[in-house]
């Protein structure tokens, strides 16, 4: 490659990257000190499925590109109050017209040691979400209920960047 063809590539990756911001980082875990926090997901068949995702910590995206899946991502965060994202996401069959999504913002206070993980269900038109402990399952936080609607089709645009010989 020509130093003309790196510097076109360089730079189409830095306009592509300043778009996306600071994500949330976690801190070193410390059971003393900090707490740790994970999305929730459940299938019952092929086409019938719901996830729970925090998706933002403190006004910080949590970036989950990087894990197998929503559910397999820890996310750490110093014990005391955060502000959280919440989204449900489900769907409820095969032709049901679905997925649906539905989001909401959460404060809670966290406390140091313990597991946490999202969790909710579809109550009529709303995504009802919470905190709940891990151990037992007993929410934490408080309960939002959100509406939901359809999340658009998925739609595909290439970009083709040009790069001359």
């Amino acid at each position: 490659m020509t130093t003309k063809q790196y510097t076109t590539i360089a730079a189409a990756c830095a306009v592509l990257s300043a778009s996306c911001g600071t994500s949330y980082q976690n801190p070193a875990k410390d059971p003393a000190k900090t707490a740790v926090l994970q999305s929730e997901s459940t299938r019952s068949g092929l086409y019938t499925w719901a996830n729970y995702v925090v998706e933002v910590v403190d006004e910080k995206p949590i970036n989950y590109l990087t894990s197998w899946s929503t559910a397999s991502k820890e996310i750490v965060v110093p014990a005391g109050k955060h502000s959280l994202v919440l989204a449900g996401t489900f769907n409820r069959g095969f032709g049901t017209g679905g997925p649906y999504t539905g989001r909401g913002d959460l404060s809670m206070t966290f406390r140091p040691g313990l597991e946490y993980k999202a969790n909710g269900k579809v109550e009529g038109s709303k995504v009802a979400m919470w905190i709940e402990d891990s151990a037992t399952s007993k929410p934490v936080s408080e309960t939002i209920r959100v509406p939901y609607q359809i999340l658009p089709q998925s739609t595909y645009t290439p970009i083709f960047i040009p790069v001359a010989n």
